[in-house]
């Protein structure tokens, strides 16, 4: 229950922001001609909130994401903006609705540093630099956390049955990478007992990069010993 009710808040907040911004410039749209389309903006939740396990004193862990694509990417108002600047801006608005003081205090506490890059990333990514990120740079258990991780609002899209699919298939496909690549330890004992004395963290043997090799590539080397599982988290 605690978790429906942070799930019909965050709902509210989203529609006042987004009722807010589009008052002003307009809805964000992407694509020309036949196949311009409204953009989408979409509210991932993680851990407790993503998991259904919210407690009295837990904290909202929130990504955001948006679908905008293509060659135009403008809003339809008379102040128009660009996608990318719309959809910080409607981040931005719904921070501040979530961590408005009142007398009777803040809706909720919020974590934003699950986003790809942590802290330092973009308030809100797209769809396609998420996937991406995931691909390339993400750490493994960034791709562990997607385990509880769900769209809990999502706003704008003329498409939302695909928004939702395009991010269920992104889920499965780094969560099955997650797997993989953490399946045994023994290809990690391997990579140390091999890899060169004086290894700086830049080293190409750095768990990072190995990591990265192997969900990349999904090479196993033969002595490793270890037993791939295609078992989905």
């Amino acid at each position: 229950q605690l978790t429906e009710v942070a799930e019909s808040l965050v709902e509210q907040v989203l529609d006042l922001a987004t009722r807010y911004l589009q008052a002003r410039h307009g809805a964000p749209c992407c694509g020309t001609g036949s196949k311009r389309r409204n953009a989408g903006f979409a509210i991932i939740a993680y851990g407790k909130f993503g998991g259904m396990e919210l407690g009295y004193g837990s904290d909202l862990d929130l990504v955001f994401l948006h679908d905008s694509v293509g060659s135009s990417q403008q809003t339809d108002g008379p102040k128009r903006l660009d996608n990318a600047v719309f959809f910080a801006r409607l981040g931005q608005r719904v921070i501040h609705l979530i961590n408005t003081q009142t007398p009777a205090g803040v809706l909720y506490e919020m974590d934003m540093r699950l986003r790809p890059s942590g802290a330092s990333g973009l308030l809100v990514s797209s769809l396609e630099g998420f996937e991406e990120y995931q691909r390339d740079d993400a750490w493994t258990w960034e791709h562990q956390a997607l385990v509880r991780a769900r769209a809990v609002a999502k706003r704008l899209s003329t498409h939302p049955a695909a928004f939702a699919m395009r991010w269920r298939s992104s889920c499965v496909q780094f969560r099955t990478t997650s797997n993989r690549v953490m399946s045994s330890s023994s290809s990690l004992r391997w990579m140390t007992s091999r890899r060169p004395s004086g290894m700086t963290s830049h080293s190409p043997w750095s768990t990072r990069s190995f990591l990265r090799s192997q969900a990349t590539t999904g090479v196993e080397p033969e002595s490793a010993g270890r037993v791939s599982t295609s078992t989905d988290m």
